[in-house]
């Protein structure tokens, strides 16, 4: 996929120049440009992908079994728990990775549409001027510019530094944290980018995109941490709903960005 440009370039060379705006159709071939390749770069966990998780806990569990067998006692248990850990993380390592790379994907394609977004509606603002369209266009800009600060790339290796003994336990949980938060603030930014959009859109006489049809979803970050702890097979599941909430977030914005496409003429 074409890397999108970065934050300090967007603004030097994209949307400072209003004449600069791409027209409608210009940026439909750009945004189109921009979602060719989305399902094959942001997929996460596919096929037999999805059971890795559930055959690292379950070896994990033959590895802390063994100790708990050939060392019955205080020594065994503290080092069977151990071993658990350790096997789990070091196979769940390259889901990390997987899922990073993903995310990464994801992220900087988006920051390549929302200037186009926002081009588009600049100019549906100016050629039917209001002052709530205009204010539209400005919280879009502020969003961006949020989005960009905050949607930084995460180190894939580093995703994976679960690998390590015992101390890629702090990586992998502290991993998880983050995506987990992440995942849900851009959630809240693309769907006040795409509520804004429709205002402006509203504003020039046109009919309203549909916008994403879904709850904000909590992120379950420390109850999931507390229960993991105590029974390490969650980890299975947690990382099964992680998948889950990627997949539906991938498939409502893929969704809400073909309607999009259509409607921009």
């Amino acid at each position: 996929m074409r890397p999108s440009p970065n934050e300090d370039d967007r603004f030097a060379t994209g949307l400072k120049n209003e004449a600069k705006a791409p027209s409608a159709e210009n940026a439909r071939a750009q945004i189109m440009r921009i979602m060719w390749d989305r399902k094959s770069s942001e997929t996460a966990i596919v096929g037999y992908w999805r059971y890795v998780p559930l055959v690292a806990v379950s070896l994990a569990a033959v590895a802390g079994f063994a100790f708990f067998v050939l060392a019955p006692s205080v020594i065994g248990f503290v080092f069977g728990y151990l071993a658990i850990y350790s096997v789990c993380f070091a196979i769940l390592a390259i889901i990390n990775y997987k899922l990073a790379k993903a995310m990464n994907a994801h992220f900087r394609r988006e920051a390549a549409l929302r200037p186009l977004l926002i081009g588009i509606a600049r100019q549906r603002s100016a050629q039917f001027p209001s002052s709530k369209a205009k204010e539209c266009v400005s919280r879009m800009q502020r969003v961006d510019a949020e989005a960009s600060k905050r949607e930084r790339p995460k180190n894939e290796m580093m995703s994976a530094m679960s690998a390590l003994p015992i101390v890629g336990i702090v990586f992998g949980y502290a991993f998880l944290r983050s995506l987990i938060m992440a995942q849900a603030e851009h959630e809240r930014n693309w769907s006040e980018m795409l509520a804004l959009f429709n205002e402006v859109t509203a504003n020039s006489g046109e009919q309203q995109l549909l916008e994403e049809d879904r709850k904000s979803r909590k992120a379950n970050f420390m109850p999931y941490f507390i229960i993991s702890l105590l029974c390490f097979p969650f980890l299975a599941y947690w990382y099964r709903d992680i998948d889950k909430r990627t997949e539906l977030h991938l498939q409502q914005q893929w969704k809400s960005e073909d309607q999009t496409v259509k409607r921009i003429t």
